[in-house]
């Protein structure tokens, strides 16, 4: 929703007569990250007045899973490491009009599945004949 001209004026916003203002905000959802795969998220901030700046409220569980967070863009990238779990946190972003803000949660999955099928093996050895090998899953 737009904000009036004169309400901009009136809170020292660099805005033109008759210029809408809209209200600042903040969109996307990250999608999920694969251990030893490279990842990229960046979330789409609107409206507001003047420069943006991001900050995110887990940077510690970012970087424990070699992700890194910008300030400048809100984008969320690097290769993950570590281990399976979900990084969870809030984006805020931040201009002379306010701040909004946008929740986030990023599952880190392994590349392994969690389970194994177990394999079993049978060599058999005879002394006439060729070994032989029987395996069942």
């Amino acid at each position: 929703m737009p904000v009036s001209t004169s309400y901009g004026l009136a809170k020292g916003w660099p805005v033109a007569a008759g210029q809408a203002i809209f209200a600042l905000a903040i969109s996307g959802t990250p999608g999920a990250a694969t251990i030893g795969s490279s990842y990229s998220f960046t979330p789409t901030a609107t409206g507001g007045v003047g420069t943006k700046v991001f900050s995110f409220d887990n940077s510690a569980g970012l970087t424990a899973n070699g992700l890194s967070f910008s300030t400048s863009t809100g984008a969320i990238t690097g290769t993950a490491t570590g281990s399976a779990g979900t990084i969870t946190g809030t984006i805020t972003v931040t201009d002379s009009s306010g701040s909004a803000t946008l929740p986030i949660s990023i599952t880190v999955s392994s590349t392994l599945p969690d389970t194994f099928d177990r394999m079993t093996a049978t060599f058999t050895f005879d002394s006439m004949t060729t070994p032989t090998f029987d395996r069942s899953i």
